[in-house]
């Protein structure tokens, strides 16, 4: 009701498009600051950022530059999500996979664990289930003991993509899913190498 159904424009594409990235018939919608408080997921968006306009303004671009598929190699970052109030506890539950939930039905997301990505026993086969047509990766809930560096080569770089069973793929960097990361701690490192690669937004804890 009052929007617009956005249907696929395949026909006006010069190149194939993977079918898991077709999001078809879709409903949107231009949601003014005066109609804001009548759209859910809005007034969801303006309380994590603190019901701040600027932060919320923010916000926004965050998203807009996780949903678009251009990756510019100038510019290459992960998104890192966390508690604006950071404990030596867990807390959660400001809305970050809900955010990032919300991105998936518009691109095609993988979902990472966290918690195991630093185990011996899961770094060999950890991104088998990236594909060329995923979009997102989010590697959901890391632990403070999380090795921001790891993930160097793949920001910068592209993805090695280890299956069993399977020969290494290797996915190039312009065609490689962007990088998410929720966490309810502070992520370390520090200097250049670190900043570069690195847009952090720190969600309320309004809920």
């Amino acid at each position: 009701k009052g929007g617009t159904y956005i249907e696929s424009a395949l026909l006006s594409l010069n190149r194939f498009a993977w079918k898991l990235c077709i999001k078809a018939n879709r409903m949107a919608e231009i949601v003014t600051e005066e109609r804001m408080n009548r759209h859910p997921f809005s007034v969801f968006l303006f309380n994590v950022a603190g019901r701040d306009p600027e932060r919320y303004n923010n916000l926004l671009r965050l998203i807009g530059y996780c949903i678009y598929n251009y990756k510019d190699p100038s510019v290459p970052a992960a998104v890192i999500l966390c508690d604006s109030k950071i404990s030596a506890k867990s807390q959660g539950g400001t809305g970050k996979g809900l955010l990032v939930k919300a991105m998936s039905y518009i691109r095609s997301a993988v979902y990472e664990d966290g918690k195991a990505f630093n185990r011996k026993n899961a770094t060999e086969f950890r991104f088998g289930r990236v594909n060329h047509d995923t979009d997102l990766l989010h590697i959901s809930d890391v632990t403070k003991s999380f090795d921001f560096e790891a993930l160097f080569s793949i920001i910068t770089e592209g993805f090695p993509v280890r299956k069993l069973y399977k020969a290494e793929e290797f996915i190039p960097y312009e065609k490689s899913p962007k990088v998410i990361i929720s966490t309810n701690f502070s992520i370390a490192g520090e200097g250049s190498s670190h900043e570069r690669r690195r847009v952090e937004f720190e969600l309320s804890d309004h809920y």
